[in-house]
């Protein structure tokens, strides 16, 4: 079953050009906007969807990599792989491996680049939601998420420079 783009309106493709798109999986991710605008937002769209009053328009999500995945980078040799395992680098972080509640299912330790963020806009996922195009397999627990988030936003406040 083909999704149709509901964030795209007519007028945003012109007419007789082509323009190709490239599908981009991600298997596992983690959503880093903070819960209480999505909540809010969610809600309001329902009760009054005529006016939002801060209309969010995209979310905020990283994929999430198992650890064989990340040592792939040959960048990434033994010694930063460590530094990456103790969560004592500031571009990656680790979760490590848990059970999901409710189930006998359990999730592997799994590592974050967050240099690797994107972002989708929020109604394209109500509709892969409502589609079952995507699900949730779990919620990190709300000790992880202040770290999380903390270290992610510290991660994008950094003053960058040349390597």
């Amino acid at each position: 079953m083909e999704a149709p783009a509901a964030s795209l309106s007519k007028s945003a493709i012109p007419e007789g050009e082509d323009h190709p798109f490239t599908s981009v999986e991600h298997p596992l991710t983690v959503v880093l906007s903070p819960a209480c605008d999505l909540d809010q937002q969610y809600n309001f769209r329902d009760d009054q969807p005529e006016r939002v009053p801060f209309a969010l328009s995209h979310v905020i999500l990283l994929d999430l990599h198992f650890e064989s995945g990340l040592r792939a980078n040959p960048a990434i040799i033994t010694k930063i792989f460590e530094r990456i395992k103790n969560n004592q680098d500031e571009r990656y972080h680790r979760l490590p491996s848990a059970g999901i509640a409710s189930s006998d299912d359990s999730l592997p330790e799994l590592f974050m680049d967050f240099k690797r963020a994107f972002s989708l806009p929020i109604d394209s996922i109500y509709l892969a939601l409502q589609l079952e195009l995507i699900e949730r397999r779990a919620i990190v627990p709300a000790v992880y998420v202040h770290d999380l988030i903390h270290r992610f936003y510290s991660f994008l406040s950094r003053v960058g420079v040349p390597d």
